[in-house]
């Protein structure tokens, strides 16, 4: 993915807020989280299944994964849209739905 957007609040004074973004990846539609897979535990070498972060959701249209939507550092309380640059138009209008809903602002970087 080589395109890059963050979702972020109107201002500082009203900060997205964490729980708000887990309660509208669990109601959505087109957001999936996406599923563990295998790996190895480094200290012992025995197999475990490695699972990505709650708060991480990929954007799938057409049956296709559009985007991947992840919370950012903390202290930015935002989150970072990755993309592929030919599918700018449907994730950046995906992306405008979801600041909308939670009172933020799209920024593309």
């Amino acid at each position: 993915m080589d395109a890059y957007a963050t979702i972020r609040a109107d201002d500082d004074t009203q900060p997205l807020m964490h729980d708000d973004w887990l309660a509208y990846i669990d109601k959505a539609t087109d957001l999936v989280r996406p599923e563990g897979r295998p790996g190895r535990n480094p200290a012992n070498g025995r197999p475990i299944i490695l699972r990505p972060p709650a708060d991480t959701a990929h954007f799938i249209a057409n049956g296709e994964r559009m985007a991947t939507f992840a919370w950012g550092p903390p202290e930015f309380h935002c989150i970072n849209v990755d993309f592929d640059a030919a599918n700018t138009e449907l994730v950046l209008e995906r992306a405008r739905a979801i600041a909308s809903a939670l009172n933020a602002d799209l920024r593309q970087d």
